[in-house]
């Protein structure tokens, strides 16, 4: 797979700048469980308060995550050869995992984030910064979990999925449209200023539409950041939990990448909110913090159980909700039928628990 620590600090970092933004701007939480959920409970259940118009923030988060993928098709042969990387899977890599192993995935990713009301984005990079003990029992459990699964439990598969993505060529020409060098950098660079609030904000829209465009950005930006970090590779992601002495053999080579994600993405993370924003009475664009108080969280058998449940998922296929909204919007071509399924398996999932 390919230790990249740059690309994946920088990608890093684009994940820190915009939890932190959305943060500082809105006083709101970029987790992509969380926005994802609500968009798919919004689709499905009218009654669903992510109907009303204050909530359709969550509606442009998720879209920009899911256009996010769109863009990433356009500028991938520009992108993978500045990283030296690809930044997809070829989708006959995936379907080596089987149906069941995908679907399962999917509901247990689902309905494990809906349970314990974060993922990766939400309870680490945000919740991990603003020292939450929830999140630290969150965080701790779902990576244990990711790791036993992938290495311990079920690790056949995989070994699998491996052999087979070492046979594929790198780059896959026939799979993306290309555009010129420039033009990919601009477009690469265009949803980060755009996302900033003297620009968002000083747009000529309603008040009401103005967040809703800075979040569409935030979210496309957040998918770019994944791309350079290496989580829209399941591959990837999975290699991470490949410790020497733990992974059987054959097992690929320990890639520690994800390590330079959480050093890019975290450690401003928490210097922004412990140094800057605790400090702050409200954030610049809201008249409060919309962000729950991180002295009443609670630890308790559900949070456990959800961690638990999408450490499960996680580490049977290397998926968590970002990187799969990026892949769908990549479509077909990229992501292969695999990942569609485990969208509806996850949609499934989060339903399910939606009432716990």
């Amino acid at each position: 797979m390919g230790f990249t620590p740059l690309p994946s600090f920088v990608g890093g970092l684009l994940l820190s700048y915009s939890t932190s933004t959305l943060l500082a701007t809105q006083g709101r939480i970029l987790g992509c469980s969380g926005v994802s959920h609500a968009t798919v409970a919004g689709l499905l259940l009218p009654e669903s308060p992510t109907n009303d118009r204050k909530q359709a923030w969550k509606w442009a988060t998720t879209a920009g995550l899911v256009v996010g993928g769109m863009v990433l098709r356009v500028v991938r042969p520009q992108l993978e050869t500045w990283i030296g990387a690809s930044i997809f899977d070829a989708p006959i890599a995936i379907q080596q995992l089987g149906w069941v192993r995908i679907l399962a995935a999917g509901f247990l990713v689902g309905a494990g984030t809906k349970l314990a009301n974060g993922c990766t984005s939400g309870h680490m990079l945000i919740g991990l910064a603003r020292k939450s003990k929830r999140s630290l029992v969150a965080v701790l459990t779902f990576f244990t979990s990711a790791l036993l699964t992938s290495t311990v439990l079920f690790p056949s598969p995989l070994l699998s999925l491996y052999s087979a993505a070492s046979k594929l060529p790198f780059p896959l020409p026939d799979t993306y449209d290309a555009a010129p060098p420039i033009v990919a950098l601009l477009i690469l660079v265009a949803p980060v200023l755009s996302s900033l609030p003297s620009v968002s904000y000083s747009l000529p829209l309603p008040a009401h539409l103005k967040p809703v465009v800075q979040s569409f950005f935030l979210g496309l930006t957040f998918t770019i950041g994944l791309a350079l970090a290496g989580m829209t590779r399941p591959t990837k992601v999975l290699s991470f939990f490949f410790l020497p002495g733990l992974a059987p053999a054959p097992a690929p080579a320990w890639d520690p990448s994800l390590a330079m994600v959480a050093l890019g993405g975290l450690v401003p993370n928490f210097f922004v909110w412990n140094k800057v924003l605790a400090r702050w009475k409200r954030p610049i664009e809201n008249d409060k913090w919309e962000c729950p108080p991180v002295a009443t969280g609670r630890i308790d058998a559900k949070l456990v159980l959800g961690s638990a449940m999408f450490g499960i998922g996680w580490g049977l296929m290397g998926i968590c909700p970002g990187p799969m909204l990026a892949l769908l919007g990549a479509g077909p071509a990229i992501a292969g039928s695999a990942f569609f399924a485990f969208a509806s398996a996850y949609a499934f999932g989060g339903l399910v628990a939606r009432p716990f």
